[in-house]
């Protein structure tokens, strides 16, 4: 998906998510919407969708002929970590400065924080 360098409004976003909402639930999809969207900036670059690894062309191929697919971000978690949905949406509501904060706070207490958990 190409990169978008201009960014839309909250409100611009919403309209999409409704779309993306509708399409993807109609085909059974699990599905979140996250980033920037769900942090309700106000501004959004791109939205982040996560997956399952089963659903991913699925998804991709649904929703690439329409025309807001360029501004998608399409996260997949593997069939290996199916049961680390909550983590990866973690790392996926962000943002990258939390992440980092979060992650070193983790590592401090010896653990190792990714989007497929703690460990």
């Amino acid at each position: 998906m190409a990169k978008i360098k201009e960014r839309i409004t909250f409100s611009e976003s919403q309209k999409i998510v409704e779309q993306i909402e509708k399409i993807l639930k109609k085909e059974n999809i699990k599905f979140g919407i996250y980033g920037s969207y769900i942090r309700k900036e106000n501004t959004i670059g791109d939205i982040d969708i996560l997956v399952n690894e089963r659903d991913y062309e699925k998804t991709k191929n649904i929703l690439k002929n329409f025309p807001f697919y360029e501004r998608l971000e399409i996260y997949y978690l593997p069939e290996e970590y199916k049961d680390s949905w909550e983590s990866f949406a973690l790392y996926l509501v962000g943002s990258g400065k939390f992440n980092v904060w979060l992650r070193g706070i983790a590592k401090r207490k010896n653990f190792l924080l990714n989007q497929y958990g703690a460990f």
